[in-house]
């Protein structure tokens, strides 16, 4: 009878960590596919970002595969403050945290502050607010209003604009 109920006991502890493992590879996945859907290609973002170093600081304190910064952490914790849900910035440093982060930003968060600020949500819009920031696009996006988008790219900062075509570079070396 003990041999049984070791045997179970033992099943049932293989069961949990292959659970824990597939949730934790499928939560990446998961966010790399939302990343997809919306047409941004996260690995890329990566790429630039911290040429896929987790353990990357920049010197303005951004952390991670993504570089994320003090405020989106703070944003990402303001929105979904529950106890299991409370980043801090070292916790970053882990993968998934990392692009679940990252992801939900450029995927929802920035998104939701273009449409506020009657942005077009496109990739670019989306690249430069990442980049560069929300609030410089939105006096940016002021400051040329009625001109086409095109025309203005090339009063982006050097570095914007260096991102972007980073960007495009890798996902046309991708396809």
């Amino acid at each position: 009878m003990k041999t049984i109920i070791c045997k179970i006991l033992l099943w049932l502890c293989l069961a949990v960590i292959l659970f824990i493992f597939w949730t934790g590879i499928i939560t990446v996945f998961g966010y790399l596919k939302i990343a997809y859907a919306e047409e941004i290609n996260i690995e890329a973002i990566i790429q630039i970002e911290s040429s896929g170093n987790p353990f990357a600081v920049s010197e303005d304190g951004c952390v991670g595969l993504m570089q994320l910064s003090q405020s989106v952490i703070d944003e990402f914790n303001k929105r979904y403050s529950k106890p299991k849900l409370y980043y801090k910035k070292e916790e970053l440093f882990d993968y998934c945290n990392n692009v679940k982060i990252g992801t939900w930003y450029i995927n929802q968060r920035i998104p939701e502050m273009l449409k506020a600020y009657h942005i077009p949500d496109t990739i670019s819009t989306r690249l430069i607010a990442y980049n560069w920031g929300i609030g410089n696009l939105v006096k940016f996006n002021k400051k040329y209003a009625g001109h086409a988008v095109q025309d203005t790219l090339k009063y982006l900062p050097e570095e914007t604009r260096g991102y972007l075509k980073k960007y495009y570079k890798l996902i046309k070396e991708d396809k």
